[in-house]
């Protein structure tokens, strides 16, 4: 935990805002997943069964250290952090700098159980929870429309 904080406290200004945002981001997830009902919860990620564009440019390494910011951040909360909320803070910030993204909700049946996951896609590259996203079948999909100021 030392060393998490050394190496905070050494990055540039911009990455440890951008650090304290997904904190902020992943507390409030995790706090709304808690506290309120699914169907509230949906209306806040904006158009059901709606997809974001999956062109293939250039990703940007702020995304690409965003995704490990999240998973970072998320493994040293003291409360489990695990995809949805990772996946809803992702979308946030993505909001946030105005780039179009896709949350998706999915399930698999393994062993008898069914059991779901959520994965966050900015263009072709998946930011959150790509592990295994294959394997399910997708229920859902959650995307804001980016509005060019």
């Amino acid at each position: 935990m030392f060393r998490s904080f050394i190496t905070f406290i050494k990055l540039p200004f911009r990455i440890k805002f951008l650090a304290l945002e997904v904190f902020l981001e992943l507390c409030l997830a995790c706090l709304q997943l808690k506290s309120q009902e699914f169907k509230v919860l949906a209306k806040s990620l904006g158009e059901s069964e709606k997809e974001s564009s999956k062109e293939e440019k250039t990703i940007p390494d702020e995304i690409k250290f965003l995704k490990r910011l999240i998973l970072r951040i998320a493994d040293l909360l003291p409360w489990k952090c695990v995809c949805f909320p990772q996946a809803i803070a992702g979308q946030r910030i993505l909001n946030k700098k105005k780039l179009a993204s896709t949350l998706y909700l999915g399930l698999k049946k393994e062993d008898g159980d069914m059991k779901a996951h959520a994965w966050l896609r900015y263009q072709q590259y998946i930011v959150t929870g790509d592990n295994g996203i294959e394997q399910y079948t997708i229920i859902n999909s959650f995307t804001h429309e980016v509005l060019n100021d």
